[in-house]
């Protein structure tokens, strides 16, 4: 059997990068909530295409060999000039330094892939085997060009967009270019022996190598050349309670290339390495249209990248703190996360869904990056503090019974915990935890149409969005106002 699919898609946009500002202690300016301290000037253009081909071959009913080959293909271009949040601002309502800068990116991507799987007997029992091979060459052509705007006076209240000109970007003060050419072979071969009635286990592993080359433009040696490889291994084991439920406990190794960070020294920091384990419980109910699960986890990690808030001038290739326009510097750190993921989806009756989560995840550096930076990135510190610890999700939909069952009707909400601080005065300021309501009503005249309407933020609740850019760089995106959408659907 042979697919083929192609795709082209077109995207002009008006970037939104850095969010709004806060008065000094943290609190909310009152913006209205379209607020854009961007320049007229600015626009993104998106070109995006994508060619996908894929051959499935069976041999028996048991065996099935799959092979594919996908190309993709991004281009895009990014000019803005805006005035960055990480500033107080004044008592007069301005801010003193803005910014311009343009990104053109091109880049593309080859992947192919084979997959052998199928079913064997061994000892009286049926198992399963899966052995599969992955290629993948991409191609990263970037060029970042900015200036710093500094001394200025622009007002955040009375903003219009043209306080801030557009540049001649062939006089840019900061340029950047990189080429990045890295490949990845990866073989991978698993089983799942089914060793009694009620007891599964899982074996796997990958051998992955990488190989990178690059050239930048701030480096004194512009070409670099990387190369690693490493198994990374996969066991698991089932316990069917059940025909519907069943225990279970998995082990992964990890491995992942650290992508484009360096050290103070301008070396590539090596590829993240650890650990992640998962034990859990897994439930079908109503005849399998409804599902259930609960799962602890723990992900241990070190070399992964993290920011020492050092930056290096791209003037003079000078180390200081970091400022605007910088070569962020970044060293490897431990770290873990551990936690508890339930959710519930389906079918409680044929008239009613539900889906239901809630997440709660605990993470800290385990080491500490350096001692300038203790206090964001040292041990024991959250490594991930703009993402809420307790996340809850429910929504769902009931069918009105007897003459009203052309009418659907459904609601839900979502809630999460404080997040993302940001520094006044010494002292993290949190984004207090919040939560968004939504509803929706649908009716379904025939078998052919459906009319549905949805309102999102249904009491038009104000609260800032959770960004890692928020509790990093103190900008802020303020969430949607309450919104409706209307949404007629036919089919033959």
């Amino acid at each position: 059997m042979l697919t083929l699919s192609a795709m082209y898609h077109r995207e002009k946009d008006v970037p939104s990068l850095f969010g709004l500002p806060a008065n000094p202690d943290g609190s909310d300016l009152r913006l209205p909530r379209d607020s854009y301290l961007g320049a007229n000037w600015n626009r993104a253009d998106y070109k995006k295409a994508n060619i996908f081909a894929e051959w499935k071959h069976y041999f028996g009913d048991r065996w099935n060999l799959t092979t594919s080959v996908d190309y993709r293909r991004n281009k895009s271009v990014t000019e803005y000039g805006y005035v960055p949040q990480r500033q107080n601002i004044s008592p007069a309502g301005t801010l003193s330094d803005g910014y311009t800068g343009r990104s053109d990116r091109n880049n593309s991507q080859w992947t192919v892939q084979s997959d052998l799987e199928g079913k064997f007997d061994w000892f009286g029992r049926e198992h399963e085997f899966y052995a599969g091979y992955e290629y993948t060459k991409e191609k990263f052509d970037n060029m970042w060009r900015g200036t710093p705007l500094e001394d200025g006076n622009y007002p955040v209240f009375s903003w219009t967009g043209d306080e801030i000109a557009k540049p001649d970007w062939n006089t840019a003060r900061n340029l950047e270019i990189r080429k990045t050419v890295p490949d990845t072979h990866t073989a991978t071969i698993a089983t799942r022996l089914n060793i009694a009635d009620k007891w599964h286990i899982l074996l796997g592993t990958s051998y992955s190598r990488w190989r990178q080359s690059q050239y930048l433009s701030w480096m004194k040696t512009p070409d670099s050349h990387y190369k690693k490889g490493r198994f990374i291994p996969y066991a698991g084991i089932t316990y069917d309670l059940t025909p519907q439920q069943n225990l279970y406990a998995s082990y992964t190794s990890i491995f992942k290339y650290s992508g484009d960070y360096y050290d103070i020294n301008d070396k590539l920091l090596p590829p993240v390495m650890g650990n992640s384990y998962e034990i859990g419980w897994k439930g079908a109910w109503n005849n399998n249209k409804l599902n259930s699960t609960l799962a602890l986890f723990q992900t241990e990690k070190h070399n992964q990248p993290t920011d020492t808030w050092l930056g290096k001038d791209p003037a003079t290739g000078n180390i200081r703190p970091w400022v605007r326009g910088d070569r962020a510097i970044y060293t490897p750190v431990r770290m873990e996360s551990r936690g508890i993921d339930a959710e519930i989806a389906g079918n409680i009756t044929d008239d009613w869904q539900i889906f239901a989560g809630y997440t709660f995840n605990k993470r800290r550096y385990t080491s500490t990056a350096a001692a300038q930076t203790a206090e964001r990135n040292g041990r024991g510190v959250d490594f991930s503090q703009h993402t809420p610890r307790h996340i809850f999700r429910l929504n769902t939909m009931y069918r009105l019974p007897g003459a009203a069952r052309k009418w659907t009707v459904g609601g839900g909400v979502n809630v999460q915990s404080k997040s993302s601080p940001i520094m006044v005065d010494g002292e993290k300021q949190y984004l207090g935890g919040y939560a968004v309501w939504h509803a929706a009503v649908q009716y379904e005249p025939s078998k052919h149409a459906k009319l549905s309407l949805k309102v999102d933020n249904l009491t038009d609740k104000r609260y800032y969005e959770s960004y890692a850019h928020r509790a990093t760089y103190q900008g802020h995106f303020y969430g949607q106002p309450r919104n409706v959408t209307l949404n007629f659907k036919w089919k033959m």
